[in-house]
C-alpha cells in the first residue's frame, strides 16, 4: 500500500503497488451497511471487478486521489507507473482520470496523460488535479515533472536531473516521490533590505540622482514600496519620496525629487497598501580616492559582491537635506556673517566683532 485517500462519506481509496490494483474500503459509520474495512470494489490486478477495467491497464499504481462520488459514478485520479504493460504494449507511465459506473460496475472512461518522452517509472510518481482543471504529474524514478491542460495539452515538461535510461540501467541520482503545486504565502521573520546610493552629495557638486534598491527575500505579499528621506537622522523627520510598484525580487527607485538625503526609509505594502515591514539605509556615496571611478550614477555594479552597508561612512560628510535639496549650511553662515561685518564697518567706520 502506498497511498490512501478518504471521501466525504468516510470510505477509503487505496493503491496497492505490488498487486496492481486500487481498492475502495468501507470506513467507520459507512452508508453501505457493511462492516468497516470491507472491500467495496477492486479495480485492476487479479480479481478486477469492473467491466472493461483492463482498459485502465494499471500496474504499480501510486497516489490515488478521490475526485467525486455520485449515485451513478465514481471519479478519481491515479499515477500509473505502467511497469507491467499488457503484451505488445510499450511501457509508458501515465496519469489517469478514471470514471467508474457504480450501477453497471463498468469503467466508463479513462483519460490518460503520458510521459512526453515516452519513459516509464520503476516506482514512485504522483498526479495532482489543480484548481483550474490542469494536471500536474511527477514521474517518480524518472526525474521529471509535467503539467497538462484539462484537455491533455502539454503545458511544460521539466527535468530535475539529467538522466537517460537508454544510456544506463542505473536509477537517477535525484528522484521525486511526489510533485505538488500550491499557492504559497510567506512573511519572513527578517526585515526588508534597502540600499540607497548617490554618486555625489548634492547641490554644490554636479547633480546626481538619489537611487534606492528595495527587496525582501521570501516575502510573497509585497505589492508596493513606499520611500521616504531624511536629511539628518535615521529617526526622521521623514519626507515622502513616492510609492513604487514592486518589480521582481529587487525594486529600483530613482528618487529624483528628493535631492540628496543621508537616510532613506522603505515601507513594504500589500495590495491594500497595508504596512508589512520597514527598513532604513544610510546613503552610500563612493569616495573619490577609492570607488568613485568604478561607480556610475546608479551604483557600483562593476564591483562584484560589493557591500554598500560596509562603506556608508562617506555619507556623513555630505551636506544635510533642507527642503528636499542639498545645501551647505557652513557656506551659508559664512556669507551671512561676512555681509553683517561689511555693513557694520561702512556705517560706523570701525570693525565690531560678532
Amino acid at each position: 500500500m502506498n497511498s490512501v485517500d478518504k471521501n466525504a462519506e468516510g470510505d477509503y481509496f487505496i493503491s496497492i503497488r505490488h498487486q496492481n490494483y486500487i481498492l475502495k474500503i468501507a470506513g467507520n459509520n459507512n452508508l453501505h451497511g457493511v462492516a468497516p474495512g470491507t472491500v467495496l470494489w477492486r479495480l485492476g490486478g487479479k480479481g478486477n471487478e469492473f467491466l472493461d477495467g483492463e482498459l485502465a491497464d494499471i500496474s504499480r499504481p501510486h497516489h490515488v486521489r478521490h475526485v467525486r462520488t455520485t449515485a451513478t459514478e465514481t471519479v478519481f485520479t491515479v499515477f500509473n507507473n505502467h511497469f507491467q504493460a499488457r503484451q505488445g504494449d510499450r511501457r509508458i507511465s501515465n496519469g489517469q482520470i478514471i470514471v467508474l459506473n457504480n450501477e453497471t460496475k463498468s469503467l466508463t472512461s479513462t483519460q490518460k496523460f503520458y510521459n512526453p518522452e515516452g519513459w516509464f517509472s520503476l516506482a514512485m510518481g504522483s498526479m495532482q488535479a489543480l484548481a483550474n482543471g490542469n494536471m500536474l504529474i511527477g514521474w517518480g524514478t524518472t526525474p521529471q515533472f509535467s503539467e497538462f491542460s484539462k484537455d491533455g495539452k502539454l503545458l511544460y515538461h521539466a527535468h530535475v536531473d539529467q538522466y537517460d535510461r537508454s544510456l544506463t540501467n542505473e536509477l537517477a541520482n535525484m528522484q521525486n516521490y511526489r510533485i505538488q503545486k500550491f499557492d504559497w504565502v510567506a512573511h519572513p521573520t527578517t526585515d526588508p533590505k534597502v540600499v540607497s546610493y548617490s554618486r555625489r552629495c548634492g547641490r554644490l557638486e554636479a547633480p546626481a540622482p538619489l537611487v534606492a534598491y528595495a527587496s525582501w527575500n521570501g516575502a510573497t505579499s509585497v505589492k508596493h514600496w513606499r520611500f521616504s528621506t531624511s536629511g539628518g537622522s535615521k529617526e526622521g523627520p521623514w519626507k515622502s519620496a513616492g510609492t513604487y510598484k514592486r518589480t521582481g525580487f529587487e525594486t529600483k527607485a530613482t528618487l529624483s525629487e528628493a535631492g540628496f538625503a543621508r537616510f532613506v526609509k522603505i515601507e513594504a505594502l500589500d495590495k491594500n497598501k497595508q504596512l508589512l515591514g520597514m527598513a532604513v539605509s544610510e546613503t552610500f556615496v563612493p569616495p573619490e580616492d577609492t570607488f568613485y571611478n568604478v561607480c556610475d550614477e546608479h551604483g557600483c555594479q562593476a564591483l562584484e559582491w560589493f557591500n554598500y552597508v560596509d562603506h556608508t561612512g562617506r555619507a556623513s560628510k555630505c551636506p544635510t537635506t533642507i527642503g528636499g535639496h542639498g545645501s551647505n549650511t557652513l557656506f551659508v553662515s559664512v556669507v551671512v556673517v561676512g555681509c553683517l561685518a561689511f555693513t557694520a564697518k561702512k556705517f560706523s567706520g570701525k570693525w565690531r566683532s560678532f
